[in-house]
């Protein structure tokens, strides 16, 4: 009998390969430097986007509990961001991201974590999260010759 997968192990898997292959393609010259930061920038945002971080927060927030995964979700968010070539204009918003998400990793990476400031945290790198996803989207948009939505931020939860 095949086992199915948790929908975050199983979105995190295909979204490993997808940010394997964007960084391989880079790296083999698989495009321009432009290109190769598009393509790089829409596998980090998709990691981030399907990445369950919205609902680590929504759970602490609402329940006070700490999902078993939420230090290590919020490592792989603030490694992916760090490390994507991202275009110039999206690098302080990569960074901050980056900064908010280590310092919840920080705050649960305790066997007694204090919820109240993990929450505040959470919170935070939760709002930073979809403000720079909004900033990625609006950019790709951009550069496809699309009008960026007004609502591109809106949880899409």
């Amino acid at each position: 009998m095949a086992r199915i997968l948790p929908r975050h192990a199983a979105v995190a898997a295909a979204l490993a390969v997808l940010v394997i292959g964007a960084f391989v393609a880079a790296a083999c010259g698989g495009g321009n430097g432009e290109s190769a930061q598009i393509t790089a920038s829409i596998a980090a945002v998709t990691f981030f986007d399907s990445s369950g971080f919205h609902e680590i927060d929504e759970q602490l927030t609402q329940k006070g509990t700490l999902d078993p995964t939420a230090h290590s979700v919020a490592v792989h968010i603030q490694t992916v961001a760090l490390t994507t070539d991202w275009p110039k204009e999206l690098q302080p918003g990569a960074k901050g991201l980056a900064t908010a998400m280590g310092e919840f990793a920080m705050a649960v990476d305790t066997d007694n974590p204090d919820l109240k400031k993990a929450t505040e945290l959470s919170n935070k790198a939760h709002a930073t999260w979809h403000a720079f996803s909004t900033q990625v989207w609006n950019h790709l948009q951009e550069h496809a010759g699309l009008k960026a939505s007004s609502g591109a931020g809106a949880h899409s939860h």
